[in-house]
């Protein structure tokens, strides 16, 4: 697999930290983008032009400050050229309204933050199998 371009929207820099330790041990060579709130994530949706490159899979907490994650995935499903990207949405709510409000958007898959290291790592793998078109479908949760 060539390199992966990660976007990562995650206002927690100890998620950020274990997603970023899951992403190393899930066995793939990759660039992170990483922003802390939705507003600069946005900012960054907006400013991509066509000679930019796009990331492979966005990673978009739903609980970030300044625009709210479900917000962030409107934009992104506004532009064009991330219409098809694949984005994996992080919540520590299982709110079923919630995870219906984010899946009226577009498809998109819904995971629970994991609460341990392993659960992190498990994550790991399910994005390197978006990457790899092993799990690209939607998981509607």
């Amino acid at each position: 697999m060539p390199n992966a371009n990660v976007l990562l929207i995650e206002d927690s820099p100890a998620d950020a930290m274990l997603l970023k330790i899951a992403l190393d041990e899930a066995g793939f060579d990759y660039n992170l983008t990483a922003f802390r709130d939705g507003a600069s994530a946005v900012e960054y949706v907006r400013a991509q032009s066509k000679d930019s490159g796009l990331p492979d899979i966005i990673l978009l907490d739903i609980n970030v400050p300044k625009v709210n994650g479900l917000d962030v995935l409107k934009e992104i499903r506004r532009v064009d050229r991330f219409v098809k990207i694949p984005v994996l949405v992080l919540s520590s709510s299982q709110s079923p309204r919630e995870q219906s409000a984010l899946l009226s958007v577009t498809d998109v898959r819904f995971e629970i933050k994991p609460s341990d290291l392993d659960g992190y790592l498990e994550l790991g793998r399910t994005i390197r199998s978006v990457l790899t078109g092993d799990g690209a479908s939607a998981r509607r949760a």
